[in-house]
Parts: C-alpha cells; structure tokens; sequence
C-alpha cells in the first residue's frame, strides 16, 4: 500500500481538528463580551449562573473532545515547569473554599476557572506538526465584535450608549475598552506581521471604539504596552544592523539628555505633576475618579480574615447584601462589583499568599514569553504587549483570574501558548 496518498488525507483530518478547536475558542471570547441578551458573563457576576457553567462546559468538552481526536504520541500536551505552576495556582485557588466566607460560591467559581484553563489547554497545549495561527483565532472574534458595537450604539444608543461612554455589545463601557485595546495589539500585532494596510486600517477601528468608550484606565495601560513593544521591535531591527546598533544607542542617550536637561531648567514637570497632567488629559482626577477611596473601603475587609489566605477567592463581590454591602453606602459610586484594582482584589481574596503566586505566573508568564520568542516570530510582540496591557490595567481595573472574563480567557490562553511554543524551542536547540 501507498503510504504515502494515506499522509494527505490523515494531515487534512488533523487540520479539520485544530480547525474546530480555534473556532470553539473564538466563539468564547465572543461569547465572554457579548451581552446583548446575557450569553456571556457580565463584569459583575463572573459568569457565576449554572446556565453559563453549562455553557462554558459544553465549550471546553468539546474542544476536549476533539483534542482526544489527535494523535497525542506525536503530538502530545506540553507540559512542564511552567504548567505546574499554574497547577498550584488552580490548587490554592480551590482549597480557598475551606476558609471562604462563601464556600459555595468559592468552590462553583474556583471550578468555573479550572474549566476555562482546561479548555485553553485543549486549544493551545498540543504540541502540533502543523503550525497553528494563534492570532487568527482573535482577528475574527473582536472584529464582528467591534463591527457589531459601532453599530448598536449607531443604531440603538438606547442600548450602545451610556452618559460615561460607549458600551456597544458588552455590558460596561470598559468592558468594550478592554475589546477595543485587545483589537489593537491584536492588529499592530499583524501589520507587523507583514499584512500592513490591513492591520493598520483595523487598528484605527478599535482605536475609534476605544476613544468612543472612554476607558482612561484602557488607554493608559495601552500606551504603556505599545511603547514596549515598539521598543522591542527596534530592538529587533537594530540586532539585524551592526551598522544600526551606535545610531539606536546614541539617539537614546541624546533623548534621555534632553529630557534631563528640560527636567532642570523645570520645562518638566516632576512626578506628580506629570500624573496630574496625564489624568488632565484624560479627563480624571490624580484619585482615579475615586478608585483610591474604594480601595481603603477594600482594604478595610482585611482586618477581618487572616492577611495570609484572604476571604477565599470570589468571596467578597456577590452582590450589594453579599458581605461587600458596605461598599454600597459608603463608596459615591455605590456598590461596583470590584475594587477597581486586580492587585487589591487578589489579596482580599487569596491573601499575601495568593499575591506572591500571582508575582509567581506572572514571571513564570513573562519567562515562557521570551523563551517562547525562536518560534513565536511576529507573536512575540502580542505576548510580550499583553503581559506588559495587563499588569498596568491591574492598577485601576481586577482582570487577574477573573473567571470568563474575556481578558482572562486570553491571558490563560498566552500563558498556554507561550509555554507550548517555548518547549518547541527548547527542543529545537542544537545540542
């Protein structure tokens, strides 16, 4: 027999897979934002209800489903020190239940996380013959999302509209923020793949939603992650050039002396006049219109629980008669279902504990990016653009472990796959 007429169809069959599972997953980050009719989780509840658990397990049983389909000798999971990290992470996460004020909801919420790694595994875990666009599996998702925004809020501002800004089809302004940045580094991220005109002209439309929904708080954490990323793709350009590398140095230094000397002769202003002058720009206060009022209020749980462990993870924002009521009455903006801070949120419900493991994925993270960057090619600069959107966003707004969250979803899926694609690397090193 001809084994090699059987190569064709068997490779066609292995793609068809892969296929499905990137279409499952594209349809989860959909269905995370979208809230039009309450497919998805709200920034509020975190996708709590037992309709969206179902939901969110048919999704990753069938993205098991066909993973199980795969050759998994050949192309088996990647695994590692890195997976075993967030193994730990998931572990303390559940245990939390036994000391949670709210052991039920701690333990549905510690699940309902597990089974949104799960499926991220199924997605992104395999280490495949066949290479896997991992982009490509966000341009469609955020653009109909995106498109369909723009047009709600044409063509329904009873719905699209709010007085704080734009929310399109999510059900808050900053959680259509969240959508538009994630379509701008998903966008640069493919003009710089080469596709120019078509990365930059659906990088102008997430950038017009962003504007539209007037997430301060997304377009500081932006900004920050471009000017790293453009960074390091000069950084890029430059190792290529011996020629380039002087001129790259010598321009950064004469920048660096520049700004030093205006610094002195006071034509700029010190720390917290450039704080001042940024929040002016945007049109907030140097309080982050009243986050750090919320977050002493936040804080002044801890004194209840043990400093250590926390009140369990999801234990505190369950709703204004939840133990968080006092939020209500004594915070303006009445009870907002987090702390508008991912770090302070993390350490009212996991503790110094669950924070030194957040410090822990997050270097273990930044470590699979840069290990990750032999195979990643143009990827790399997604992944190393979301790590540094993440961790600025986290100052004024709880995305860390958030459940369904979309921002979530997309940094379990980076973590995955920059692991995946750094043991590929590590194997493909001459010995």
């Amino acid at each position: 027999m001809n084994t090699s007429s059987l190569r064709i169809p068997l490779a066609l069959e292995s793609a068809r897979i892969i296929e499905w599972r990137g279409r499952l997953y594209a349809l989860a980050i959909f269905l995370a934002v979208f809230a039009i009719v309450s497919l998805g989780a709200s920034q509020a509840d975190g996708g709590g209800s037992l309709g969206r658990q179902l939901q969110w397990l048919l999704l990753t049983g069938g993205a098991i489903w066909h993973l199980l389909q795969t050759d998994r000798l050949k192309e088996p999971l990647a695994l590692g020190w890195a997976i075993w990290v967030g193994a730990l992470v998931l572990l303390y996460i559940a245990i939390s239940a036994s000391w949670s004020v709210v052991p039920g909801t701690t333990f549905k919420r510690a699940m309902l996380l597990w089974i949104i790694v799960a499926m991220c595994m199924a997605c992104f875990g395999q280490q495949r013959r066949e290479p896997v666009d991992f982009l490509h599996w966000h341009y469609w998702p955020v653009g109909i999302l995106l498109v369909s925004s723009l047009l709600v809020a044409l063509a329904w501002p009873a719905y699209g509209v709010t007085g704080i800004g734009w929310r399109g089809v999510a059900s808050h302004k900053n959680e259509l923020g969240q959508l538009a940045t994630l379509g701008v580094l998903i966008y640069a991220t493919l003009a710089i793949s080469g596709k120019l005109r078509l990365g930059l002209g659906l990088m102008l439309l997430a950038m017009l939603v962003l504007v539209k929904s007037q997430s301060s708080s997304c377009t500081m954490a932006l900004a920050a992650a471009l000017a790293v990323g453009g960074i390091g793709l000069l950084l890029a350009l430059a190792s290529r050039s011996a020629t380039s590398q002087p001129l790259l140095l010598g321009c950064g230094l004469f920048t660096l002396a520049v700004l030093f000397g205006l610094y002195v002769i006071g034509l700029i202003p010190d720390l917290q006049g450039m704080i001042d002058f940024v929040f002016g720009l945007l049109g907030k206060s140097s309080t982050l219109t009243g986050r750090t009022e919320l977050w002493a209020l936040v804080l002044e749980n801890m004194q209840f629980q043990n400093p250590w462990l926390g009140g369990g993870y999801g234990g505190f924002w369950n709703g204004p008669d939840s133990i968080a009521g006092y939020i209500g009455y004594r915070f303006g903006g009445g009870y907002v279902g987090q702390a508008h801070n991912g770090y302070i949120d993390l350490y009212n419900d996991l503790g110094w504990t669950g924070i030194g493991l957040l410090v822990l994925f997050l270097l273990t993270w930044l470590q699979r990016i840069f290990a990750a960057r032999r195979t990643a090619g143009s990827e790399f600069y997604f992944h190393l653009m979301f790590f540094v959107f993440m961790a600025v966003l986290d100052i004024t707004e709880s995305a860390y472990w958030r459940t369904t969250q979309m921002l979530n979803i997309v940094l379990i899926a980076s973590f995955v796959r920059c692991n995946t694609l750094a043991v590929a690397a590590a194997r493909k090193k001459p010995s």
